[in-house]
Order: C-alpha cells, then structure tokens, then sequence
C-alpha cells in the first residue's frame, strides 16, 4: 500500500496543459495532496476536507487521481473511479474503512477536471453500477444507477433505474422500476448451463454513455451484452444487446469464472457514431482438457452442457478480434467484425534498440521478435479516436502489471 502514496512522475501532471481529448485512467487513487490547476474540494458525509487532483499524462501511460482527506485512513481502503463520461468522473471514497466493504458506507462524489474544477458529494443511493452523462443545461449533469429489483436477479429481468440530477444546486435521486421485456442474450447467446447457475442475468463490468439529448447510457456485462437505456426519457425503456458470440478458445473461460476484464473491453468512439468491442483469445498448449470439439458450433456446444475440467496450460500466443456497432443501436446482427490480429504476425522495430531492451525486461522473454508471442497479454483496452488497442502486461501469476503496449489494429 506504501506505493500508493508515490504517485509514478507525469510530464502533464501540472494540470496547466490542455487536457486530452482521452485518456487511460488507473481506477485506483493515488493518496497524497498535490494540488494542481485541476484540484477541487469538498467535504464528506462525515464532515472531513477532501480535495481530488487529476494529473493527466498522454496513453499509453496512465493518468490518475490524488486524493487528500487529511483525519481519513484511506490507505486501508483505497478510493476508485467507478465511472467516467466526458470530464466527469464518478468516485468512491469509503468513509468508513472498516466496515468499507458494505454500500452504505461509501461516499460517491462527482469530479470535474474542467476549469473551474468541481466536486461534489452526491446524496447516498445504493448502487453501484452508476454511470455520469451532461444534462441539459450549463454545468448540470446526471448519475443514472441500475439495480436488481429481485433477491433472484439470475431469474427475475426487473430493475430500478435510480437517477440523480445534479449540478449548481443540490440533487435528489428518483427511481422507476424497470422490466427489460425482450431478453435477446438468453435467445441469442445463451451460458451453458453450468455457467448459468452461478451468474446473475446482468454482472455490470462498466458503463459506457452515448449520450444525446436522451442520456442514452450502457450497462456493459462484458460476458453477455449491454443493457441499454435512455435515461433522461420520461418512459424510459431497457433494450438488451448481446456481444458477439465468443471466439472457441474462450468458451472454456465461461466455466471458469474468469474475470471478463482480462480478455474484453467496450468503449464508443470519441465521436459517438460506433461502439467499439475487443476480444482477446490466448492461444494454449500443454495437458489442455478442454470441453470443446473442434468443428462444433457455439450453440452446439452450449446445448452439450458441458462442465468445467481443471488442466495444466502453457500459454504460446494470443488472438485479438475488434468489432464495432454502427450508433444509433438497432441490431444485433448489425455487429461487424473490423479487424483480426494474431501475435505471431506483429510486427516490431528491431531496429530499436530501446524497444528489444524493453522486450528482454518483459517475464519469459528473450530478445527476438518471436519472444513477444510469449509475453501475458490482458486487459485489452480500445482507444476511442483510432485503430491503437493498449494491451496490459503482467508478470506471469503474480498478476503485477509490468508494461503498457501500445498496437495499432488498423
């Protein structure tokens, strides 16, 4: 946790120079109060100073947040950016660190890096899968939260839209229940039923906002689809949109609980005319025992009912696979397959000198172009206003990110 309070050197940090079009956010805080022109502050539900800096570097490196609550342990429980639309930012900051692990002890305040800087404590509401999008009018803006309305939300489809209107004054939230009556995932892309038996209907992964004068916003299950919903409708209504079926060597995962974040990511472009979905595929050899036959289809192997075998794996390369959705959302049939990459077919300067000595530092790697084939990949992330898609390197199990690399798709 020492780590947390040393914030990695940016050369934007100062807050002064234009702010990107994007960034890369690091969804942890760092703690630490360096006030910049970005700083803004405000006071918890308790009644502590709190002030958040937002130091920006260009991608591949990450930008982050300082946050500064001097009388608060925040080291035990580390504040998160929960969600992020334009230049607003929604973050958690526990006020409680023992008891951190329950919702109710959670502060959400609104971030704006914007010049004049703004934070502001938003009233309590327990939801956690809550996006920002502008509202209409200057400097307001809205918090849309979707929650399970059933204590059986891997059977019961209902929902509570919880929505906070928030800007110069304080907000309040209002709440609709909701029933998403056309469930395409379960027609369309169904779990086998092994899988389907330990997860909910929806396990939101990320939001992701297309705004409009409507506050068209996604709640994104990077296994299943995206829930859709126009929140600043007075009837709002929830359209269901499932992923593309997944590549073969992923159906597996499905079985193992796998964390969905490590081989897929969802973003919108930067000008909101497409969304934008990346699949990764590690490529595996060794004492493999997997439930798939080589020349069966996704439903047929669904329909087996096949169960989870643990087998011992080596990993010897990686696939990735971008797809994209014409925006406004009408189809799932409307899901284009962009771009296809396998790891043995990319390219790097050898030339670089620089490059090969990064390459050699990388866990399991040599200093030939071939020894990229075997760095760990994952969590793919998609830029929004071009074909680069930023790969996350980690050390072998430990999971300790190593490097960020940085591939153009296109």
């Amino acid at each position: 946790m020492s780590s947390l309070l040393i914030p990695p050197p940016l050369a934007d940090s100062d807050g002064a120079s234009p702010l990107p079009e994007w960034v890369l956010i690091d969804i942890w805080c760092y703690i630490g109060d360096l006030r910049n022109a970005t700083t803004a502050e405000s006071t918890t539900s308790t009644g502590l100073p709190i002030k958040v800096t937002f130091r920006t570097s260009r991608p591949p490196l990450l930008s982050h947040l300082c946050v500064h609550c001097p009388g608060h342990d925040l080291l035990r429980v580390t504040p998160k950016v929960i969600a992020s639309h334009t230049d607003l930012l929604l973050l958690l900051v526990p006020f409680d660190p023992i008891t951190a692990l329950s919702s109710g002890t959670w502060d959400y305040f609104v971030y704006r890096a914007a010049d004049p800087p703004l934070l502001h404590l938003i009233l309590p509401r327990r939801a956690p899968c809550a996006s920002t999008t502008p509202s209409h009018g200057d400097g307001e803006y809205a918090v849309a939260a979707l929650a399970f309305a059933s204590t059986f939300p891997s059977v019961n489809k209902d929902f509570h839209l919880h929505l906070y209107h928030g800007g110069k004054q304080q907000g309040e939230w209002a709440s609709k229940l909701l029933t998403l009556e056309d469930q395409l995932r379960d027609k369309l892309v169904p779990l086998p039923k092994a899988a389907a038996e330990y997860r909910f209907y929806q396990e939101t992964r990320k939001t992701i906002v297309i705004g409009g004068e409507r506050g068209t916003v996604g709640w994104v299950d990077l296994w299943r689809g995206i829930i859709f919903c126009d929140v600043l409708d007075d009837h709002p209504v929830l359209r269901d949109m499932p992923l593309p079926l997944p590549a073969s060597g992923n159906w597996d995962r499905l079985l193992k609980q796998t964390d969905p974040n490590y081989i897929r990511d969802v973003t919108v472009s930067l000008c909101r005319d497409s969304i934008k979905y990346i699949e990764l595929e590690i490529v595996e050899t060794g004492e493999t025992h997997t439930t798939v036959q080589p020349t069966e289809s996704y439903q047929e192997w669904v329909r087996r009912k096949p169960r989870y075998t643990s087998s011992v794996v080596l990993r010897r390369g990686w696939k990735a696979t971008i797809w994209t959705m014409p925006i406004p959302v009408a189809s799932w049939e409307h899901w284009r397959r962009d771009c296809h990459l396998n790891v043995k077919d990319l390219g790097i300067n050898v030339r670089d000198p620089s490059h090969l000595k990064l390459l050699s530092k990388l866990s399991g790697c040599g200093h030939s172009k071939a020894a990229l084939r075997s760095v760990p990949m994952v969590f793919p992330t998609i830029s929004m206003d071009d074909d680069h898609v930023y790969f996350f390197s980690i050390a072998g199990s430990t999971d300790k990110l190593e490097a960020v690399v940085a591939v153009d798709m296109g």
